[in-house]
Order: structure tokens, then C-alpha cells, then sequence
């Protein structure tokens, strides 16, 4: 028969270490978490402070400086077999705050609402040179991954405002009228319907396929806003011109 007194040894021994476990966790510095994951193309963090499951650290979007990142570990999730994070991101040209989430199956979550300044965006566009004013207003915005399939949702308003675009080596400068777009996902591809917020009339889709390519389809409507009619009977949400471009793979 086992001596009580081992067997309570032994236990106590066990819980002590459990214990010491436990508190190196989570007393671990935030900065840990750099050497399990690996930042996507683009994205870097720098002097990350905190603990792990409450910390902060200044995030840079393909060498924009988007602000700092603020992050909290929701306990509460644990119950739904989620590992959630609540967090906020705070900086001159963006205010967001959502949730991000990896579920036991392996679902990835990422959820924000909030405000982007057009000023945000605009070292992106210059690309295609184009430079807009104003802010967006972002509501839900959802994007998921499951089972290798991803998903996309949410809601952005454009205040509008005097737009800048550079067309056959001349630069224009447009007033545009606010705008409303819903993100979804169609066909499996996620896809941006943009409107008029006024009227409604569609004025330019984006679609993402599954190889990286990007499809851009314009309307009549948009061009007449652009001060460029297209000529013809066209209807206004008629798509007039379509460009496609290889971005990335997903």
C-alpha cells in the first residue's frame, strides 16, 4: 500500500510546479509572441510592451505608420472554444477597435469598426494615381477564415470631397458625392460593391478570385463623375470598363 504521506508529496510537488508553469506564462513579456508568429508580408510591429495577454505595440502597414496596437486576452471566449483578443488600434489617421480569434477547429476571425482617414489609404492608391480627401466610416467589418475558405463582411462610408486622378498624363480634380460600399464575400470571392450614397446607382465592384486576381469593373455612372462620359446609350450602373490586376493569392 503507498505511503499517504509520498503520495501527498508527490501531488504537492506536481501543484508547485503546475503553479510556477502557470505564472511563467502568464507573466511572459508580450514580445514573446514575435518569435511564435510570423508577421504577414507588409506588417511589422516594434517596441511591443505588456505581457502576452495584455500588451501593446506601434504597427507599420507596408511602411505606414498605422498607430499603436493595444490587445487584451478575453477570457470569456474560452467558453465558445475561441482564443480571442480584444484590441484597439490608435493613431493620427486611424481609430479601430474589433476582436481577433482563433477558434480550436482553426478558424481565424478578425473583426473592426471604426475610422480610417482617406490619408491612410492614399500612399496605396497613388499607385494607380489616384488621391482622395475625407474619411471612411467602417462598421463590421469581418473577415474569416475557415477550412481554407474565406469569408468577408462589413459596411464603408465615404464622406466624399474634391478627388484627385492623373488620366493620359493630365491631372483632374473632381468633386465626388459621398459614397457607401458593402464588403461581402460572391462565389466564394470576396467583393466591394461601392454606390452612390445619395441614389444608390452602382458605381464600381472589386472582386478578389482565389489566384490573386483583382477584376475592377466601372459604370457608366462613375465615369460621368469623373468628367469623363463614357459615349454611347449605356445605363448609368452598366459596366462601361473592366480592368483586371494580379495582387495576391489568398
Amino acid at each position: 500500500m503507498p505511503d499517504r504521506r509520498a503520495v501527498s508529496a508527490k501531488k504537492y510537488t506536481l501543484y508547485c510546479a503546475a503553479a510556477v508553469v502557470l505564472a511563467i506564462v502568464a507573466l511572459a513579456p508580450a514580445r514573446t509572441l514575435t518569435a511564435f508568429a510570423e508577421s504577414p508580408d507588409g506588417v511589422t510591429v516594434y517596441s511591443v510592451s505588456g505581457l502576452w495577454w495584455r500588451g501593446n505595440a506601434n504597427l507599420v502597414l507596408r511602411g505606414y505608420s498605422a498607430g499603436e496596437l493595444s490587445w487584451y486576452f478575453n477570457p470569456l471566449a474560452l467558453f465558445l472554444a475561441d482564443l480571442r483578443f480584444d484590441w484597439q488600434l490608435q493613431g493620427a489617421d486611424m481609430q479601430l477597435a474589433g476582436l481577433a480569434g482563433i477558434g480550436f477547429g482553426g478558424t481565424t476571425t478578425v473583426e473592426a469598426s471604426g475610422e480610417v482617414a482617406a490619408a491612410a489609404i492614399n500612399p496605396v492608391l497613388a499607385t494607380y494615381h489616384i488621391e482622395l480627401p475625407g474619411t471612411f466610416q467602417v462598421d463590421g467589418l469581418l473577415v474569416r477564415v475557415e477550412d481554407d475558405e474565406l469569408a468577408v463582411a462589413g459596411t464603408l462610408d465615404w464622406n466624399g470631397g474634391p478627388t484627385n486622378y492623373r488620366l493620359s498624363g493630365r491631372t483632374f480634380e473632381i468633386d465626388m458625392p459621398p459614397m457607401a460600399a458593402v464588403l461581402e464575400t460572391k462565389a466564394g470571392q470576396p467583393t466591394l460593391t461601392v454606390r452612390d450614397a445619395a441614389d444608390g446607382i452602382r458605381l464600381l465592384v472589386l472582386a478578389l478570385d482565389a489566384e490573386g486576381w483583382l477584376r475592377i469593373d466601372v459604370t457608366k455612372r462613375l465615369t460621368d463623375l469623373a468628367g469623363k462620359p463614357w459615349p454611347g446609350t449605356a445605363q448609368d450602373e452598366e459596366v462601361v470598363v473592366s480592368v483586371q490586376e494580379k495582387v495576391a493569392a489568398w
